[in-house]
């Protein structure tokens, strides 16, 4: 804690330093940049002010005003400003200030082309208003009169056109000085900005580490009634979790705080291998409860085969939660043209009474029962099967097809379809029915097939008694 008090000491010296420099690099950079740029600022007011003045004593020139002091009104301020181009071209002193000396090539063009503009209208305005005198003389001769106008003309086509070259380059010297003094505005202005910033950022940061210095006893009780508080609920949850996974119940879970340490994931893992386990084992014995019970069905005696059928389809259909399903047995009446027949129906917890028969290899059924394969789909094509009620029908999600196959031998169809899945294990279980179904249908068959004989046998015994009795009669006779 002393340590870190230093530190914080230490680090609020360095940052206090830093903002002291800044400040007084600032204050110290607006001083010299004021010094720096006042004979720039001069200049270019200066310029202004000849450019305002320069179009009204040209025209004084033109019209050759007498009262125009040219030696002073124009001769001494063009003069004073090429000078001061001149000194600021190569950096020296002047009433103005002390330039200094022009670096960039921009600056030296523009200083180049002012000073050889302002020469030129002096060099101009000059021979304009010596001329004065000639025009005036040579009034009494009409010829010297054109000529001399001519000339004067030119002069003032000179005047007009070194005007207008020295004000476009003092219109760019200034503008170039006004961008100086902008470019160091902004400078001065970021870096007080950035004074200004680390100085508030100084403060807060010396407000944050009161409250924290003055804060920190709290928080730390605080923290350890929430770390209390948390191993609490901690040690409840965990409490709660095994009691749930006690009884049975894998869907109950940790709090976040048990869940990212190491013991939670633990806890989780054998939680998760628990519920499989126990799902293998609910899959396991709803599979052996069914094949239980499909066995004391088959093994009930029915008055007809019938009601034998139509309690199959029904148990097969609640027990694997289907919405419908169908027996088709294979129909041998007549050998020529063996074919499938609908013999029980159950939908919606009713018998449906339908007849439907299926040629071998026609449809799904037929070509089911063709290949002794069961068929799974979940995409139904539409005109293929319906699941109707009383308040309409609608397309089943998945419909399965099993063959009642035992011995390698083919006794009829078992079809299902459901809104919902099969899973695997519910398939596997249909098919464990199908056998069971087939092999109590051929025993079915057979023992109808010797009732069908015997009734035969007794019937041509009873007539053979009949027989002998009348030959017996008729030997007596």
């Amino acid at each position: 804690m002393r340590n870190r008090a230093l530190k914080f000491t230490l680090g609020f010296v360095i940052v206090g330093l830093v903002v002291m420099i800044l400040v007084t690099v600032a204050q110290r950079g607006a001083i010299n940049a004021y010094h720096n740029n006042l004979p720039y600022v001069k200049l270019s007011d200066q310029l202004k002010s000849q450019l305002a003045q320069s179009n009204l004593w040209v025209e004084h020139i033109k019209r050759a005003d007498s009262k125009l002091n040219f030696e002073r009104d124009v001769l001494e301020p063009l003069s004073k400003s090429k000078a001061l181009l001149e000194a600021m071209y190569e950096g020296k002193e002047t009433d103005l200030g002390t330039f200094e000396k022009a670096e960039e090539e921009d600056l030296q063009a523009i200083l180049k082309e002012g000073i050889y503009d302002i020469q030129h209208l002096l060099e101009s305005s000059q021979a304009r208003w010596q001329a004065k005198p000639k025009i005036i003389s040579a009034a009494t001769d009409s010829t010297a009169e054109v000529v001399d106008t001519q000339s004067f003309n030119v002069l003032n086509l000179q005047v007009d056109a070194s005007l207008k070259d020295f004000q476009r380059v003092s219109g760019r010297l200034i503008y170039y000085i006004d961008q100086q003094m902008v470019n160091d505005t902004a400078a001065l202005n970021i870096l007080s900005w950035a004074s200004i910033i680390v100085l508030l950022g100084v403060l807060v940061s010396i407000g944050i580490f009161l409250f924290r210095l003055f804060d920190k006893t709290g928080k730390m009780e605080l923290e350890r009634a929430v770390s209390t508080e948390r191993q609490d609920r901690g040690a409840s949850s965990l409490a709660n979790f095994m009691e749930a996974i006690s009884a049975g119940n894998y869907n109950a879970d940790l709090n976040e705080e048990l869940l990212r340490g190491a013991m939670g994931n633990t806890l989780i893992t054998m939680r998760d291998k628990l519920k499989a386990n126990a799902e293998e084992d609910r899959k396991r014995n709803w599979s052996t409860s069914g094949l239980a019970q499909i066995g004391e069905l088959l093994r009930t005696s029915f008055t007809t085969t019938q009601d034998l059928f139509d309690n199959i389809i029904k148990f097969v259909v609640k027990y694997t939660k289907s919405n419908q399903g169908g027996l088709f047995l294979l129909n041998e009446e007549n050998q020529a043209q063996k074919y499938l027949e609908l013999v029980a129906c159950y939908a919606y917890e009713r018998k449906k009474f339908l007849n439907k028969s299926i040629d071998i290899g026609e449809g799904l059924v037929g070509q089911s029962f063709l290949e002794a394969q069961s068929i799974y789909l979940v995409e139904i094509p539409e005109d293929y099967v319906a699941i109707t009620s009383s308040l309409g029908s609608a397309k089943p999600n998945a419909l399965l097809v099993m063959p009642l196959k035992v011995n390698g031998k083919v006794f009829g169809i078992l079809e299902l379809a459901t809104f919902g899945k099969y899973e695997a294990h519910e398939i596997e279980l249909v098919e464990k029915l199908a056998e069971s179904i087939a092999s109590t249908i051929s025993t079915v068959r057979i023992n109808e097939s010797t009732r069908i004989l015997l009734e035969k046998t007794q019937q041509q015994t009873e007539e053979m008694r009949a027989q002998e009795e009348e030959m017996r009669q008729n030997m007596e006779e």
